[in-house]
């Protein structure tokens, strides 16, 4: 009796995951992410596509009345509108995956199947909403802009824990000491050879005062937290190569930030001539496009950076590689900042194909992550000396 019970409990189960299998098409949780990924590039093509090149699609829809004979309108609509479903469909997933960690919950299929029912809720909030009459687009713009901001300041605080995690993993390995000296001096050297030639490309006269002001203001930034970087007061997580990676994203983000500002500014030699698409313009295109992808996908997985506290002694051996409601929060804002970067953070945006990020409100929005990030840096160097005994 025992054994046609055991038998019969293994028939059930084998035929509780077949079915489950064919209605939910359900796979791997490590390989979710990769789709999701895919449904990700896909919406943010489709929206540069319609934006660049959808003119005559878009104004056959009654929904874009608001916008005939005005190709900037219709571009931007495109954009918020496939925007706002993407939005919607990973905040949805994210409220019905809230609190999964584990293999063996049943909300986990959310995540990793239902595939014949996920994909086409996907493409019919996106081309749905195209369809949707009225200017409900200007407002989900100013949501979006909260969203976007959002986005930055938890890349700020993902990007400064992955430079410990990689400061810590290379210091406890002494065979990797020269390498992790060599890099710290590469990134030293690499980021000083940028600020010198953005003072000669962005500041050739001494009247381009704002460009001269956030140079300066980067490189006297990195000092004192390279500096700090080196003292007792600093966390020991902390040190020469910490800042060195922060000093080159830095330079990094104050390159972008002043090549987002507007043509027509003879500080800047490099940037395009009104109404140009050269292969300068293209490339920040892509190195735009691919870094958000990139950084969205890695973001999503590193949801106990925000832990409150986080205690190792409770993980085991069925915690999910990722935590799919964060992870599906990640690619919500970044639908949204999307959006931003395709109609430049601004309500006053001119279309120009190829042409991502370009305003004043782009150029300060990376000049405010920029700041974001140096004083998160600083801050948490010297916080567990002002706030003593708590742990950082």
């Amino acid at each position: 009796l025992g054994e046609f019970k055991a038998g019969t409990k293994r028939h059930n189960g084998t035929r509780r995951r077949r079915t489950m299998g064919v209605c939910a098409a359900r796979m791997r949780h490590k390989d979710c992410k990769y789709v999701y990924l895919l449904m990700f590039v896909v919406s943010t093509i489709v929206s540069w596509v319609l934006r660049d090149y959808g003119e005559n699609a878009m104004e056959g829809l009654s929904s874009m009345e608001h916008c005939l004979d005005n190709t900037t309108c219709l571009g931007k609509e495109a954009v918020l509108r496939i925007s706002c479903g993407s939005a919607i469909f990973y905040c949805t997933l994210c409220v019905f995956s809230l609190g999964v960690r584990e293999v063996g919950d049943p909300r986990e299929i959310v995540n990793s199947g239902l595939w014949l029912f996920k994909v086409p809720l996907w493409l019919g909030l996106m081309v749905g909403f195209l369809f949707v009459p009225g200017d409900f687009s200007e407002v989900y713009f100013q949501i979006a802009r909260v969203g976007g901001s959002i986005y930055l300041v938890m890349q700020a605080i993902i990007l400064l824990d992955f430079v410990y995690d990689w400061n810590e993993l290379w210091l406890e390995r002494p065979s990797l000491s020269a390498a992790l000296i060599a890099l710290t001096v590469l990134l030293n050297a690499a980021s000083l050879t940028g600020i010198g030639f953005m003072y000669y490309f962005f500041a050739p006269s001494s009247s381009c005062s704002l460009n001269i002001f956030f140079i300066t203001f980067t490189l006297v930034l990195a000092i004192g937290y390279t500096v700090l970087s080196v003292t007792p007061w600093r966390v020991e997580s902390a040190g020469l190569f910490t800042s060195s990676a922060i000093f080159a994203y830095s330079v990094y983000l104050t390159w972008s930030a002043i090549m987002s500002q507007p043509p027509g500014d003879s500080c800047n030699t490099l940037q395009r001539q009104e109404g140009e698409t050269g292969w300068t313009t293209i490339a920040g295109f892509v190195i735009t496009m691919l870094s958000v992808i990139v950084t969205t996908v890695r973001a999503g997985e590193r949801s106990k950076t925000f832990a409150i506290s986080v205690d190792e002694s409770l993980d085991s051996d069925e915690d999910l590689p990722y935590r799919p409601d964060f992870f599906h929060l990640i690619f919500m804002l970044a639908s949204m900042l999307v959006a931003m970067i395709l109609t430049g953070w601004s309500e006053s945006w001119t279309n120009q194909q190829f042409v991502v990020d370009e305003s004043w409100v782009s150029t300060w929005m990376k000049i405010s992550t920029l700041w974001l990030i140096d004083i998160l840096y600083i801050w948490s160097m010297i916080a567990h000396h002002i706030l003593g005994g708590r742990e950082f």
